[in-house]
């Protein structure tokens, strides 16, 4: 809490109700490789907890997988709601958790992430200029990605990803106010939608370049 320029680096954390949290305004930190398995609630998370928002966190090469508890809404990543903003994520991996990597917070970039094998969503997006690159989900049973409504209009673009086998949707967006931008993108497999809008007159979407499979 209240911490800043932090590093955390090549550390295993296992078998605990929180992996590592850091909150209250936290800013300016780094985790670089450390990896969070067998959790009970998140494996990262960042977010004010009732105080400041945090912003500017990098997490480099860091993994969360198997969440203990499938009664709880279990994250890999978690960047808290409220006003947070200037998160990067690099090459970070989640599996085997309720969310894969739940993003509330703006200005915020995952590159060449994967999410696999999640109860419910891969990338739950909630906020302003949030931006997937070269980024894979695969096999959630809810959606691979979800655009949920935060209330405010927001962005989100998909640039070189690909989607496969979600088993309701690869992709959900449940406000006509939030804008998609996706291009050369694949979407393919699962039971039911490739690209699912919640609500008619969607004016927000822009794509070209990509394949729906």
């Amino acid at each position: 809490e209240h911490a800043a320029y932090l590093e955390i680096a090549d550390c295993v954390v296992h078998d605990v109700t929180y992996g590592i949290g850091v909150a209250d305004g936290t800013h300016d930190f780094v985790f670089n490789r450390v990896v969070a398995h067998h959790f009970d609630l998140y494996g990262f998370d960042a977010s004010p907890s009732g105080g400041a928002d945090c912003y500017n966190g990098t997490f480099n090469d860091c993994s969360a997988y198997s969440g203990r508890d499938r009664e709880q809404n279990v994250d890999g990543f978690a960047l808290g709601h409220g006003t947070q903003h200037d998160f990067v994520f690099n090459r970070c991996v989640t599996y085997d958790v309720f969310d894969g990597f739940d993003i509330s917070a703006r200005n915020t970039t995952l590159n060449r992430c994967l999410a696999y094998n999640c109860w419910n969503g891969g990338y739950k997006l909630w906020q302003d200029n949030v931006r997937l690159v070269n980024c894979i989900g695969i096999n959630s049973n809810g959606s691979n990605v979800e655009l949920d409504w935060d209330g405010q209009p927001g962005v989100t673009t998909l640039l070189n990803c690909t989607f496969y086998n979600g088993q309701t949707d690869n992709i959900w967006v449940e406000n006509t106010a939030d804008t998609l931008n996706m291009y050369n993108c694949i979407l393919a497999g699962g039971d039911n939608i490739g690209l699912s809008f919640e609500q008619m007159g969607v004016a927000n979407y822009h794509g070209d370049y990509n394949v729906f499979h």
